[in-house]
């Protein structure tokens, strides 16, 4: 078995969006790990504020937040009845994702548990655009549970790749051994891609393309290879596999072939030449899967936002509470 190293847990539901399976994932996370459960829902608020908040307004918030914090407490209830220390907090701000990151930093979350799209969100993709948001700001590792609930001895699938840097691919080997509940659960993918032999077509003759092609995963298996020695991989066993082709496809059906309850992946690199908080990478892929996603920060990232975000700020006035 291995050992526990999640100590907090806060679990973003909300009684109109499809929250169940994200639910009882915490509630099985929670059960193995004794973890103490932090239950939250947002109600957000306008960037502009009127000057003189109307009595209606002031009405609308207080139902919103009354509502809210009702079904925290029905879910609370749940949880305490396993035994679970659970504490309950409706947020406020202008940006979910921004009030959710901030409460996990100043609460020392160890994991961050949603679902991926809210009831009214607007988008036909699979991941709302808070999630998206969580993807790239949240300080810590998130895990985002669609109608598919993770189970108590779910398979982690850790997908890492030799362009992430060490401070990457160990975070995301870190994530996977902490959610696992046995070693023999625990899978590892390096997926590569030879993208020039794509256009390379057009200048070659075949023979040589070969050639070529033949030359590129000769190199690749000697990465892969070095991966294997380079990282402690002694729990993964020989769960360990290497395919050729696009990520945004391999990694999908990989997952699906094997059954894997939640894919591992990291968000972007900590030095990106683009300043990208999301890589492209895991932005193909997310629409993608037919299973829970835990979304893992390098070592040593740091979130762009602060604890004392406007975001956090208590305001007076109210004019909707989507969460999508």
């Amino acid at each position: 078995m291995i050992a526990n190293s999640i100590h907090k847990i806060m679990l973003v539901t909300n009684e109109a969006a499809d929250a169940r399976a994200a639910e009882r994932s915490a509630l099985h996370l929670a059960n193995r790990t004794d973890a103490v459960v932090l239950l939250v829902d947002s109600v957000r608020m306008p960037l502009s504020l009127p000057r003189v908040p109307s009595i209606t307004t002031e009405l609308m918030l207080e139902a919103a937040i009354d509502s809210k914090q009702a079904y925290l407490n029905t879910v609370a209830a749940r949880f305490r009845k396993h035994g679970i220390e659970v504490e309950t907090e409706v947020l406020r701000g202008p940006r979910t994702s921004e009030s959710i990151s901030n409460r996990a930093t100043t609460s020392n979350c160890d994991l961050v548990i949603r679902y991926a799209k809210g009831g009214q969100s607007r988008t036909q993709r699979r991941f709302g655009q808070t999630a998206r948001n969580l993807i790239r700001v949240c300080p810590c590792p998130v895990l985002f549970v669609d109608q598919r609930e993770v189970p108590a001895e779910a398979k982690i699938l850790a997908c890492i790749h030799a362009e992430h840097s060490s401070l990457e691919n160990q975070a995301i080997l870190d994530a996977a051994r902490r959610l696992a509940k046995f070693d023999d659960r625990l899978h590892a993918l390096y997926c590569w891609d030879f993208s020039p032999s794509l256009y390379l077509t057009q200048y070659i003759d075949e023979g040589l393309l070969e050639q070529t092609n033949e030359d590129a995963e000769s190199q690749c298996e000697q990465i892969f290879d070095t991966l294997q020695e380079k990282y402690d991989l002694s729990d993964f066993s020989n769960r360990f596999a290497i395919e050729m082709g696009d990520p945004q496809k391999v990694i999908p059906a990989h997952a699906k072939e094997h059954d894997v309850d939640v894919v591992v992946m990291s968000n972007a690199a900590l030095n990106h030449p683009l300043g990208r908080l999301m890589g492209s990478t895991i932005e193909s892929v997310i629409d993608k899967l037919h299973c829970a996603l835990l979304v893992t920060k390098p070592h040593g990232f740091e979130s762009p936002l602060s604890p004392t975000s406007p975001a956090t700020a208590s305001v007076t006035s109210f004019t909707g509470c989507v969460n999508d």
